[in-house]
């Protein structure tokens, strides 16, 4: 298999072998959204899903897998907290429907105006 990432360069502080990390990741405003709406669809994606997305977004493969890791972690976290209602969950189908605004009620209109009579 093909290695995406180079061995990590090591530098020595105080005697020890030290990993230099690369810099935090910063996800544009639309790399988030494309991600937080991938993974309403599902958590979890293939291989080639990943490879797609990843191109897609102008992203390594890595930096998609390690977002998706992330979230899914956050996700249950707040989930164990019980601050994700269940219709928030990403498998369910119908997750677009709590974003919608509410629709006017039909029967609520003559409450405000004059009663005929």
């Amino acid at each position: 298999s093909v290695k995406e990432e180079p061995e990590p360069e090591v530098r020595m502080v105080n005697g020890k072998p030290k990993k230099i990390r690369k810099p935090r990741t910063i996800y544009s405003s639309y790399q988030l959204a494309a991600l937080q709406r991938r993974f309403q669809k599902a958590q979890y994606l293939a291989l080639p899903e990943r490879a797609e997305l990843a191109a897609q977004l102008g992203l390594t493969q890595t930096q998609v897998k390690i977002w998706f890791q992330n979230r899914r972690s956050k996700f249950k976290k707040l989930y164990k907290n019980g601050e994700v209602p269940l219709e928030h969950s990403p498998n369910n189908s119908d997750s677009m429907a709590c974003n919608s605004p509410p629709s006017p009620a039909v029967w609520d209109s003559n409450s405000h105006g004059s009663a005929p009579g």
